[in-house]
């Protein structure tokens, strides 16, 4: 049965252990086809203190920059290595980065209803309890709001 997945990653270990993961349960497959999905972090002088101070333009520019260079280097390591770990060809990879900062959870369900993917592969950090109370949490988001996704969170 052919799939289409949505692996999103950040860059972090959990992202390696997630491209394990689908290569695992993948590996017979050979009809899948994937999405893999980057959201730019937001600039934190904004998150936090818009209020207070406003970041001059060449900061802005040079973290847009920086983002989107790191972005696209993490994009290009996962598929290198779904590749070279699975029975991938590059030809059935999609790589794609968010076209707006932050927002993960919301923006992860927007690409793969866009890229009519059944399933969405996130991978878990380990945050304590607390800071996913204070701070909210993008698996806790996903499986709160799956929209007809099966969701695989891999820890």
């Amino acid at each position: 049965m052919k799939h289409r997945l949505l692996v999103a990653v950040d860059g972090e270990k959990t992202s390696l252990k997630v491209i394990d993961y689908v290569v695992r349960v993948c590996a017979e497959s050979n009809d899948d086809e994937f999405v893999i999905f980057h959201v730019l972090p937001a600039f934190p002088a904004y998150d936090y203190l818009a209020g207070v101070y406003a970041p001059g333009r060449d900061v802005l520019n040079w973290f847009d920059d920086q983002t989107r260079i790191a972005g696209t280097e993490i994009l290009a390591k996962t598929k290198e290595a779904l590749v070279k770990q699975g029975r991938v060809k590059p030809e059935r990879i999609v790589t794609e980065i968010a076209k707006q900062r932050g927002a993960i959870a919301p923006q992860i369900l927007q690409a793969a209803a866009h890229h009519k993917c059944d399933t969405i592969v996130v991978g878990r950090r380990g945050r304590s309890m607390v800071a996913a109370f204070f701070l909210g949490s993008v698996v806790e988001h996903l499986l709160r709001n799956p929209v007809g996704f099966t969701i695989w969170v891999v820890e």
